[in-house]
């Protein structure tokens, strides 16, 4: 069930941006992943500090000392402000770049696809560091409590339930608002929108962020219900 609560959330943030908004977001893995590897990061370093060490086992064995990208992920708040803000960041640049020079549909969904594909390569390449195609997995803490509790395992669904209640208030909201009328009328209209003084290329990132920062806060709970992320 906590696996297909994480995938409905990023299906919600699908039908936010392909459903309302006509964008064929076909890297919504990315961002899945990106905030999976935060949070799994995370817990690779509280792991290795119950046992006493400063590296995950993987790295040990290859002998690599703790890479400067890991350090942020020992604070649990810098964890979770960056699965919010790099998603931001990265979504909103990407979005921002492409729309404001009006590319749409297939295009998009080209660009889309050569990011994940461009993700996967620099993720399966780094061994030594990210464990490569092995992923990250073996945890046996979150945010201070033990995984293996049955108690903990279900207040963990339970967050992850409430994030994705949240999550189906906000895309209504946003459905439902003036702003909810204007990514319809950008998806059926985009010329006669820009005429009547909106920015489309702004209507679009701003949901195309939304829908990014919906599918890594999914790939974060994803790591500890489900154990392993790759």
């Amino acid at each position: 069930m906590g696996r297909f609560v994480c995938y409905a959330m990023v299906a919600v943030g699908i039908g936010l941006a392909w459903g309302r908004g006509g964008m064929l977001t076909l890297g919504q893995g990315v961002f899945f992943g990106i905030g999976a590897y935060c949070m799994a990061m995370h817990m690779q370093l509280e792991d290795a500090a119950l046992r006493g060490e400063e590296t995950p086992q993987f790295m040990s064995t290859f002998g690599v000392d703790l890479p400067w990208f890991w350090e942020p992920f020992h604070s649990p708040i810098l964890t979770v402000l960056l699965i919010l803000l790099l998603l931001t960041a990265l979504a909103f640049a990407l979005g921002f770049s492409v729309f404001k020079r009006r590319v749409k549909g297939a295009y998009f969904a080209i660009l889309n696809q050569a990011m994940v594909f461009a993700f996967v390569t620099l993720l399966v390449g780094q061994q030594a560091t990210l464990n490569g195609s092995n992923g990250l997995s073996g945890f046996q803490s979150f945010f201070g409590f033990a995984i293996n509790d049955p108690a903990n395992r279900q207040m963990i669904y339970m967050i992850a339930a409430y994030l994705l209640i949240v999550m189906l208030l906000v895309a209504y909201w946003m459905m439902r608002s003036r702003f909810g009328e204007l990514l319809v009328a950008t998806r059926d209209a985009e010329e006669r929108v820009r005429f009547l003084g909106y920015d489309p290329a702004m209507i679009k990132t701003i949901t195309f962020v939304v829908a990014a920062v919906m599918a890594s806060v999914a790939g974060a709970m994803f790591v500890p219900l489900v154990g392993i992320i790759s």
